[in-house]
């Protein structure tokens, strides 16, 4: 089932929990790399403005560069999960962020950004 565009951008107005776990054969990614090597999931909470929880579970980055980057921006996000990410860098500007939860992640560099506490 299709839903019309009115309800599906209702939907994302008022989405709160997402979870991302889609494992195919061939790798297919929905949530494409924008930028040539960075993944800025800050494009998908932005359609989420609600969005308290993210989990992210075997998504794979493919970039032309050697290294692949994770963006994520949001003010409202409280919980991340990432699990079998396959990036080298993530940098987080979350200033609610509460939950951190990185599982077998090969990663070389995680920056956290924000207010200080």
């Amino acid at each position: 089932m299709v839903l019309p565009l009115h309800q599906r951008a209702r939907l994302m107005e008022t989405l709160r929990t997402l979870s991302y776990n889609v494992r195919t054969n061939p790798n297919v990614n929905i949530l494409r790399n924008v930028g040539g090597r960075t993944l800025d999931l800050s494009l998908l909470v932005a359609a989420c403005p609600k969005i308290e929880s993210l989990a992210l579970d075997f998504l794979e980055v493919v970039t032309s560069d050697s290294q692949s980057t994770m963006e994520l921006t949001s003010h409202t996000l409280k919980s991340l999960f990432a699990k079998s990410v396959g990036v080298d860098k993530i940098i987080l500007d979350a200033d609610n962020l509460e939950v951190l939860n990185l599982n077998a992640l090969n990663l070389d560099f995680l920056s956290s950004l924000g207010r200080a506490h």
